[in-house]
């Protein structure tokens, strides 16, 4: 689920694929390429249009909707799958207003995961 929080984005990730693993902290849990799904069912996209870099929920799940959660130090960062290029990515980070927007640096967001098995992302 996405609830805009002043600090944190809540969002359910998709985990049911993965096989059952032991993982040392919940950021190499939740490491790896998932699909983001809001609790309205739509999914967590980014795209660029016009030059411009573009942070929405869509209804369909496709290659702008992938995200490569990338752990780092006990924390993760959100890495979009869609338009990469060999030398430029770009990540998932937070606006001083909570809303989110894609940069080229990457923010590093702490796992949290929720009593139903869903995860959380907080800065």
């Amino acid at each position: 689920m996405i609830k805009p929080l002043s600090s944190t984005i809540v969002t359910t990730i998709l985990l049911a694929a993965l096989p059952p693993l032991i993982h040392s902290t919940p950021s190499a849990e939740v490491a790896g390429k998932y699909y983001l799904k809001s609790i309205h069912g739509t999914y967590l996209r980014s795209y660029e249009n016009e030059g411009k870099w573009i942070v929405d929920l869509a209804p369909h799940s496709m290659q702008c909707e992938q995200w490569h959660i990338e752990e780092s130090e006990g924390k993760v960062s959100l890495r979009s799958h869609c338009k990469q290029s060999f030398l430029l990515h770009e990540f998932l980070n937070e606006n001083a207003d909570g809303s989110v927007k894609m940069r080229h640096y990457r923010e590093l967001w702490t796992p949290v995961k929720n009593n139903d098995g869903s995860w959380s992302f907080q800065v």
